[in-house]
């Protein structure tokens, strides 16, 4: 058997999530996805923005600005 690559095993979940949901909004999963990786970040630096931007490899006003956006979302949603 043929191990799947990185790159087989994302199209294959990307298909299936596709195919799954028939009010699929691209949008609404990258924003969840780019919420989980800032929410990450702040974890493993204990809340520091300045140390959380680095390990996302942004700015930290880049960070601060997405997570104001990201608040302002959720308010309006």
């Amino acid at each position: 058997a043929t191990a799947m690559t990185d790159e087989n095993v994302l199209l294959d979940a990307a298909r299936r999530q596709i195919e799954a949901d028939p009010d699929f909004r691209l949008d609404e999963v990258l924003k969840r996805w780019e919420q989980g990786f800032i929410e990450a970040a702040l974890a493993m630096t204990n809340g520091n923005l300045s140390q959380a931007a680095k390990k996302l490899g942004i700015n930290r006003t880049t960070l601060y600005g997405r997570m104001q956006t990201r608040g302002d979302d959720e308010g309006n949603g």
